[in-house]
């Protein structure tokens, strides 16, 4: 049964075209456990990645669930909520793990047996940050996703793996 990714825009206020979900979810089915996600929001990009994997497979992601655009969905609670249902609405609710806190708070806490096998960055575009705490945990040739970023992070970028893909 083919994924609906329009479907998952709607309900889990996806940002991203269809395509860019399915992307997500073919190269989750690539990368084996475990995958990283910064910046939860409602979920889709986790979900996105969660149903690209098989049953037993992981998605961890980090979100403060506060401030910026999340304010406009409440409080800590009701997003948290808000995730957890999308989560159960796509069934996926199994294979998500979601860390509430910042990048910086959460790093430290997180455990990756066999490293990261893919990572989406779609924080406050400090990739910088990012890459910083997780990019020597990734395994070779593991998927990078970066969907918001600052001018100032594209050098980042560049210099860690010689071109720079934005749509």
């Amino acid at each position: 049964m083919q994924f609906n990714f329009e479907k998952l825009i709607t309900s889990a206020n996806g940002m991203l075209p269809a395509s860019v979900y399915t992307a997500i979810s073919e190269a989750a089915a690539n990368a084996k456990p475990d995958i990283l996600e910064v910046a939860t929001a409602h979920g889709a990009s986790a979900i996105a990645a969660a149903k690209g994997l098989s049953q037993h497979l992981s998605v961890k992601t980090i979100d403060r669930l506060q401030g910026g655009s999340r304010e406009l969905y409440g409080d800590i609670t009701q997003n948290a909520a808000m995730v957890n249902a999308n989560f159960i609405e796509f069934g996926v609710e199994d294979r998500i793990q979601v860390c509430i806190g910042s990048s910086e708070e959460i790093a430290p806490t997180l455990k990756f047996d066999n490293g990261i096998n893919m990572l989406i960055l779609d924080a406050d575009g400090a990739i910088d940050r990012d890459f910083r705490l997780y990019y020597n945990l990734l395994k070779p040739g593991a998927p990078i996703v970066i969907d918001d970023y600052h001018a100032s992070s594209v050098n980042v970028m560049l210099s860690l793996n010689g071109e720079c893909v934005d749509d």
